[in-house]
């Protein structure tokens, strides 16, 4: 007798487009649902530790299976699990990201690198034809996968700020880097754990020297204006694209008025940095509290504008840890 087979409808390869799409709509679910997805940032960054172990133990799980059971395991089954959970994992950083990015600014080429990693993990012939052939590759991009996860689910699962987050998350990615640098470098048994060692502090530095250019992933100005005039309860005022007269401004004084999206729970000191022709002259302290839809209301006034105000002038939204949340820019032309 034949043996029975699955008509091909039902074959894997007919149905894999799904993942990316089933990924992405958890992404943005999660991203609508922040206060809710405190669970799905759980689960992720569970998995994807136990991924990167995985990864590791690849070949003697293959040999301890075969001796169990008598099953060869092909490598490409593992490597379908780790794309699957790649694409559910960058698919749920990404909304979060491309919120809170200044798409004008060096944050545009952390954002469009992670936006490319994403499109490389849904096009099969450069994930398993060029990453997957390559374990140090595969690995480094898992770092770098679970170095997003974190900086989005550490606020959410535990109420870290960004600054906390980002430490934490730069320190785990060093950690689970270091394999794929004792694969790449040019080294063999203790000399090349010892060098990765060495280095995979370096990696953590890199990345925390380069916090400027990483958006605070769960943080989103939902709106934000200057005015002369704030009704200091409701927070109201009249938004002005610009100011006209520096006599304006020293009579007047001056609002910048932010509206800061961030997750239940969280409470993180923010700073608004007034800035004349790219030079800081004003830094304000600010506290927000997470959870509210529209976004934490603050506020900031400023009333002296010594010497010559004309010019450019911008007001930066900023993590304690150097992060840009947004910005306002206008102009003083007289």
């Amino acid at each position: 007798m034949s043996e029975a087979r699955l008509p091909p409808f039902f074959a894997w390869r007919h149905w894999r487009w799904l993942l990316p799409c089933a990924g992405f709509g958890a992404g943005v679910a999660s991203f609508l649902l922040v206060e809710r997805a405190e669970w799905l940032a759980q689960w992720i960054t569970g998995i994807l530790l136990l991924g990167w172990a995985l990864l590791l133990a690849e070949a003697p799980l293959r040999r301890l299976t075969q001796r169990l059971t008598g099953l060869d395991l092909p490598p490409v089954l593992l490597r379908y699990g780790t794309q699957a959970l790649h694409q559910e994992a960058l698919f749920f950083c990404i909304p979060f990201f491309l919120i809170s990015t200044d798409w004008f600014g060096i944050q545009a080429l952390f954002s469009g690198a992670l936006l490319l990693i994403a499109l490389i993990s849904i096009i099969d012939p450069i994930y398993f034809g060029v990453v997957g052939r390559k374990p140090w590759l595969l690995l480094g991009l898992h770092a770098f996968v679970i170095f997003t996860a974190l900086l989005t689910a550490l606020p959410i699962m535990l109420h870290l700020d960004t600054t906390q987050s980002l430490l934490i998350a730069a320190g785990i990615m060093a950690l689970t880097a270091t394999p794929s640098l004792v694969w790449r470098l040019p080294l063999e048994g203790w000399r090349a754990w010892s060098a990765a060692l060495l280095l995979a502090p370096a990696l953590a530095v890199a990345a925390w020297l380069g916090r400027g250019a990483i958006p605070p992933a769960t943080l989103g100005v939902t709106e934000a204006y200057i005015t002369h005039e704030l009704d200091r309860t409701g927070r109201v005022g009249e938004p002005m694209p610009s100011v006209r007269s520096a006599e304006d401004l020293r009579s007047k004084g001056l609002f910048a008025f932010t509206a800061v999206r961030a997750p239940r729970g969280l409470h993180e000191a923010i700073y608004h940095v007034w800035m004349h022709d790219g030079k800081v002259v004003d830094v304000i302290r600010l506290e927000i509290t997470g959870g509210r839809k529209q976004g934490y209301r603050s506020w900031s006034h400023k009333t002296s504008f010594d010497g010559n105000a004309t010019g450019r002038w911008e007001v930066r939204v900023m993590t304690a840890g150097g992060q840009q949340i947004g910005r306002l820019a206008f102009s003083v032309a007289i």
